[in-house]
């Protein structure tokens, strides 16, 4: 199989996510701890200590607001700059899947990775990661391939040669 393609920004925003998306039972507990520090803001805000100018009401709604300002604005940020740096992104690509492992070949020059090299990966909506290490991985962009069919296919072969993916969730 074989597949040719640019890495995007989009790709790469794609892959960020899924590389920190957390496992099903860490985003449950995620969710329920966000519920308790909204009932907790709304305690302080409207409950028993009313008080608008008291600065511990005003804790939990920095953390929030410092926390979306890092997704929203500071992640993003850090992606595109990451790209614009990485010139190696910005060439064609062309992968070959065999039972061997991937090869890979650009202008910049050609890889082989065999299937033994790879720890684990994840499938997100739009990106495949195969992890080299804990930290650092290969994506494969989903619009690379030129069929659905295609991209059960990979799957199978990734799921064959590396184990069962890692993430519960596609993102």
């Amino acid at each position: 199989m074989e597949l040719k393609g640019r890495i995007a920004v989009e790709d790469l925003m794609a892959a960020q996510w899924v590389h920190v998306r957390p496992r099903r039972s860490l985003a449950v507990v995620g969710i329920l701890l966000l519920g308790l520090v909204v009932f907790a803001m709304a305690d302080s805000f409207f409950g028993r200590r009313q008080s608008w100018t008291d600065p511990m009401n005003w804790i939990l709604p920095g953390i929030l607001a410092y926390l979306a300002f890092n997704v929203f604005v500071w992640v993003p940020r850090r992606v595109r700059r990451s790209y614009s740096q990485r010139k190696d992104l910005h060439h064609d690509i062309s992968m070959v899947v065999t039972s061997a492992g991937i090869a890979s070949r650009s202008e910049q020059g050609n890889s082989m990775k065999p299937w033994s090299d790879y720890l684990k990966w994840k499938e997100g909506k739009s990106v495949f990661l195969l992890y080299l290490s804990d930290q650092m991985f290969q994506m494969v962009p989903k619009r690379f391939f030129a069929a659905q069919e295609d991209i059960d296919a990979f799957r199978s072969v990734v799921r064959q040669s590396i184990g069962p993916d890692k993430s519960t969730t596609i993102a």
